[in-house]
């Protein structure tokens, strides 16, 4: 198996560089929310019923909390899941550790800041 050295001159070069996120607005955190739905870990400070009956007072919050995130770079307190095993397979021994992976939770707070993140990398890679 050969190895080709890469050339910076070889790899195509982005037309532009991302040195910030633009904020988000209540209407993409609506959309976002609208297309991937509401799920919620028991890190999560409020219980989804109450997210849910509230989305719409909260969304100026989490509108605020989204953008801080994206200025300052940092999901600290954000970044929270619980990690609990999933048996891999119904047909599986229970009994054995192996037959387990991790799966994580994340807070709904970190997973819509990822989200958003996403569609920013997304609309700057497609420039």
């Amino acid at each position: 198996q050969s190895s080709h050295p890469v050339h910076p001159e070889d790899t195509p070069a982005c037309s532009a560089l991302l040195t910030h996120f633009e904020p988000t607005t209540i209407e993409e955190v609506k959309e976002i929310i609208d297309e991937s739905g509401m799920k919620c870990s028991p890190a999560d400070i409020l219980p989804l019923p109450l997210l849910k009956d509230n989305i719409s007072i909260l969304l100026p919050i989490l509108v605020n909390l989204v953008n801080v995130s994206l200025k300052t770079g940092s999901m600290d307190g954000v970044k929270l899941a619980d990690v609990v095993p999933l048996l891999k397979g119904n047909s599986l021994d229970p009994n054995n550790l192996k037959n387990f992976r991790p799966v994580s939770n994340l807070t709904f707070l970190g997973k819509l800041i990822e989200r958003v993140v996403l569609r920013r990398l997304n609309d700057h890679l497609s420039k």
